[in-house]
């Protein structure tokens, strides 16, 4: 594709944000547009080369969206159901995952959206103390599509693990959590294990926050408490 074409895909997934960022549907749809981009990067990697199975292969995403980090790995389904992958990337692939619809291989896409973590997925009321990671899969069939819808993945035995290398520390009186954010816009929080690992069966976008608690307003002070009314002569 040429250089021109990606400066217009980049303008559209950012239309939502130019024109009324606040509605749900307009995040949903900037969400949905970035992983499209961010799928046909991760695909390029995959063409016009020799590509192994199971290894991950590094995209290289514009200067735009510089800080995110995008990789592809092509698995075959058979594999992904009876034998542990191990780490690709953050996440720890168990044995037991199965897709639907059926494929006879996938491609799993890893996204580090690093810096643009709260810009894409903005949480009222929470910070963010990491980064947040992406996993998602799409049908090997054919690596010069465009705009694929992902395919849904389930860990069925062991859950997959997303290991997080730096948490930042928590707000005083708050805990970090875990969130999850589903495709249908769905939001979960859940604990963290051994201060930096979330778990999830299905596949999404995830991250550890912790609630920002606002501090209750001080008792007015003697001198700016409202004076008494004049009585009345």
């Amino acid at each position: 594709m040429h250089s021109s074409s990606y400066f217009y895909i980049i303008i559209w997934f950012l239309i939502p944000f130019l024109f009324g960022s606040g509605s749900s549907s307009s995040d949903s749809s900037a969400k949905s547009s970035l992983d499209s981009l961010l799928q046909q990067y991760a695909f390029r990697e995959l063409t016009g080369k020799r590509t192994r199975n199971g290894v991950p292969y590094d995209a290289h995403v514009p200067s735009s969206l510089t800080g995110v980090k995008v990789s592809a790995m092509i698995l075959k389904t058979h594999i992904l159901k009876r034998k542990v992958c191990g780490y690709y990337k953050n996440f720890f692939i168990p044995s037991g995952i199965i897709e639907e619809p059926y494929v006879k291989k996938l491609v799993l896409v890893y996204q580090n959206l690093a810096n643009w973590s709260s810009f894409y997925y903005p949480l009222p009321g929470y910070t963010y103390l990491a980064p947040v990671f992406g996993i998602l899969a799409y049908d090997a069939h054919n690596l010069y599509a465009k705009y694929l819808r992902d395919l849904d993945i389930q860990a069925l035995e062991d859950p997959i693990s997303i290991k997080f290398p730096y948490v930042q520390p928590a707000p005083e009186g708050s805990s970090p959590k875990c969130v999850y954010f589903y495709s249908n816009n769905f939001v979960q929080f859940g604990h963290v294990k051994d201060g930096n690992i979330c778990e999830t069966r299905v596949q999404g976008h995830f991250s550890v926050v912790a609630e920002v608690k606002v501090a209750p307003s001080p008792p007015p002070k003697a001198n700016d408490t409202a004076p008494s009314p004049s009585p009345i002569s």
